[in-house]
């Protein structure tokens, strides 16, 4: 599935031609898969396709770089190192291995062409009042096939650093509802009818349920939650319903606001 809609602009080269790979036999396959199942199969990582549009898309790289509807393939492979640090999608680099302007290799893919290479930090801007990118380090006019430093450096290299003011970055994500089966007279498996009930209940409605109980013990003058769980425990067991009682004895998960009343104090 793409996310590439029709009205995107490619603003890159061509993409290229998808790597054709032999299939395998079935005794390959057989064997592939008695490995997987002895957790024997060992996967290359450095022929793994880790290129993906959608993570970009999701996260907005080409709108915030170059514009909305933008977009373009990765047809130059770039590795990039810090020192023995490694850069890859998602791995942490600790700033004390970016003191010094990193290592890169550039895919060779056409003799006599030049590339440009910049490196962008997308929420460090320093500038108070000004919206955009901050560049940490431009080399323009690089010898396709040769070294980084064999082109011209328009920007020196500047170490990201932590400037004051900078806020840890705020990630959202929006939880789905959890699934649940159909409701039964007779569920499948078997679980106490109250917990059953709750399941397809409104969340809302059970939550003003314990707000109002907390509320209502919080007006009680000089209310105090008994240490002891059940104080009555002997009377309750005989005369209340095993639920009820259950109910009263959970001190955690949604009942334990009533307890815990931070209200009162």
């Amino acid at each position: 599935m793409r996310l590439i809609a029709d009205a995107q602009i490619n603003i890159g080269f061509a993409e290229k031609d998808a790597r054709r790979v032999a299939g395998k036999s079935d005794a390959e396959k057989a064997a592939l898969e008695r490995k997987a199942r002895r957790l024997e199969l060992l996967i290359d990582v450095d022929k793994v396709e880790k290129q993906d549009l959608e993570i970009y898309h999701h996260y907005k790289i080409f709108e915030h770089l170059f514009g909305e509807d933008t977009y373009f393939h990765n047809v130059q492979d770039l590795n990039v190192a810090f020192g023995d640090a490694e850069m890859y999608n998602g791995n942490i680099i600790v700033a004390q291995s970016m003191s010094h302007e990193p290592k890169v290799e550039i895919e060779n893919i056409a003799t006599g062409s030049f590339s440009t290479i910049l490196l962008v930090n997308l929420d460090g801007n320093v500038f108070e009042g000004l919206e955009g990118e901050v560049v940490q380090w431009m080399v323009k006019d690089i010898p396709d096939g040769k070294l980084v430093k064999e082109g011209v450096e328009v920007l020196p290299y500047l170490r990201p650093l932590p400037f004051m003011g900078l806020k840890s970055p705020i990630y959202e994500y929006e939880f789905t509802e959890s699934l649940k089966p159909a409701q039964r007279e007779f569920p499948v498996k078997a679980m106490p009818f109250d917990l059953y009930l709750d399941m397809y209940r409104d969340p809302k409605e059970m939550e003003e349920e314990i707000l109002e109980e907390r509320l209502r013990r919080a007006q009680i003058k000089d209310y105090r939650a008994s240490k002891w769980i059940d104080p009555d425990y002997n009377e309750n067991k005989k005369t209340l319903p095993a639920w009820l009682h259950a109910r009263l004895l959970e001190r955690k998960g949604r009942y334990a606001g009533i307890y815990d009343n931070a209200i009162k104090n």
